[in-house]
């Protein structure tokens, strides 16, 4: 027979895959800013959720902290709706998890639909080179695509399944996967619209010089009180 716990879980789960989200009791008023946040971070689809825990809980922090006066029922509210919302967060921890997930976060970024206006892109500026290049582009943005979503699904699997891993660090790592993920979606972006055979000419080196994944896997410089700078040459001439 299932727990309690667990029931309560499944509850919360299947109230969220629903969105069917509980009004605040009667009296108590909560501003709207605060319930937009909170309604986010219990959306079902997890790209329309804030990026982290952390990020949600933020976000509440700075709108609690406005010039208004809530009084003591929304203070309440507020707190009870935070403490659903981590439950849910880790409740839906282990399909989170997994490469399907974090091919989701992706999605726009570089994908397989993407792969045919690169190449038309490079074959339109005239440079004969241009399907070659686009091939070898290609293959770039693939193998960084297969890294940073072997990380992404490491280092949630490290916090959540394996438990050698902090909350903390999760999101730092977290963090810097998505800003490698914005690196590639500006690179993306450019090459795909290339009209200068320029851009084709160094379209290789520019997909080459993305931010390595793997300094996201770097724990103590991800978790320095001043960030080490990016490049092993770069972190060596600091250090």
């Amino acid at each position: 027979m299932a727990s309690a716990r667990t029931r309560a879980a499944e509850s919360l789960r299947a109230a969220k895959e629903q969105q069917l989200i509980v009004p605040p009791p009667r009296g108590v008023r909560v501003p709207k800013r605060v319930r937009r946040l909170l309604v986010r971070g219990l959306a079902p689809a997890p790209l329309a959720r804030h990026a982290s825990m952390t990020d949600l809980l933020a976000a509440l922090s700075r709108a609690e902290s406005a010039p208004r006066r809530w009084g003591l029922g929304a203070a309440v509210a507020l707190g009870a709706a935070a403490m659903v919302a981590a439950l849910l967060w880790r409740s839906s921890a282990p399909r989170r998890c997994t490469s399907e997930h974090a091919a989701a976060s992706l999605r726009g970024v570089w994908e397989a639909s993407m792969e045919a206006q690169l190449e038309s892109s490079f074959r339109g500026t005239g440079r004969a080179h241009a399907r070659e290049t686009a091939g070898r582009v290609r293959g770039v943005l693939e193998r960084y695509r297969d890294e940073w979503t072997a990380m992404h699904v490491d280092s949630c699997r490290a916090t959540h399944e394996r438990g050698e891993q902090s909350a903390a660090m999760l999101d730092l790592r977290t963090r810097c996967l998505g800003q490698r993920r914005e690196a590639l979606r500006a690179v993306v972006a450019q090459l795909s619209r290339a009209t200068d055979g320029e851009i084709v000419d160094h379209a290789v080196q520019a997909a080459l010089g993305l931010p390595a994944v793997a300094e996201c896997a770097d724990t103590a410089a991800l978790d320095a009180v001043v960030p080490l700078p990016a490049g092993t040459e770069q972190r060596a001439a600091v250090i």
